[in-house]
């Protein structure tokens, strides 16, 4: 039986896991971040990082989709040809050999149909692998970027507060200058893991397309649409 596709699952017991994920731990900002979520239900780095890596949540449900079509359509297949075998050693004349061509043609159509299904569900699950560990490389240098920030003003408020001692503030207005820096840096990585991302996406575009022309390539799947008539039989 179909079930609903679905992404999936992450963490150290599901199908993908980043290690990046144990730095959350240390982060200030995602605690703010997971604060405001749960207080609004909204996940502003998910909604910050989505447009630049993609939703890979989306991908991984695709491929579930065409990955459980695939087994749909091996079960039929399956089906059709069993019941073709025990039938062709018990028909014998009247039509026995149309008939065996008939459903051992669709049998094999649907076994062909379902690989290059499955096939593609593989490479969809590929690409929504990849696409989560840039989604969390990008959300981790993200949430470094807020961090830094928040460090630059914490420095920057103690050269203030510590403006008349002057080793006060040119230890605070320095470490602001250091943290600045920092924040020009991630920024930088940022900019390029995301060029990297696209980069991925668009060399894995190229593969999904070839599989899409391979299904096309194969057609409808064959006499499914017309049912097997005797040719005794007259309509």
């Amino acid at each position: 039986m179909l079930t609903p596709p679905a992404p999936a699952e992450t963490g150290s017991d599901g199908d993908f896991f980043s290690p990046l994920k144990v730095f959350d731990y240390l982060s200030p900002s995602k605690w703010v971040f997971d604060i405001v979520k749960s207080l609004t239900g909204v996940d502003i780095l998910g909604e910050l990082v989505s447009p630049f890596v993609g939703h890979w949540e989306r991908v991984s449900a695709y491929g579930d989709a065409l990955t459980k079509v695939s087994q749909c359509l091996t079960g039929v297949s399956t089906n059709v040809s069993n019941v073709n075998g025990a039938l062709d050693t018990q028909w014998d004349g009247n039509a026995a050999d149309a008939a065996n061509v008939y459903f051992g043609s669709v049998g094999t159509s649907l076994r062909l149909h379902s690989e290059a299904l499955a096939k593609a569900g593989e490479r969809y699950q590929e690409l929504a692998a990849g696409m989560y560990h840039h989604h969390v490389a990008a959300e981790h240098l993200l949430k470094l970027v807020f961090d830094e920030a928040i460090a630059i003003a914490v420095w920057a408020a103690v050269g203030t507060a510590t403006a008349e001692t002057g080793v006060g503030a040119a230890v605070g207005y320095g470490m602001a200058a250091y943290k600045t820096v920092r924040l020009v840096n991630l920024i930088n990585h940022w900019r390029e893991l995301v060029e990297k991302a696209m980069i991925g996406a668009e060399g894995f575009m190229g593969i999904l397309y070839g599989l899409s022309r391979r299904i096309d390539d194969l057609g409808p799947i064959a006499n499914v649409t017309e049912p097997y008539r005797h040719p005794s039989v007259r309509c």
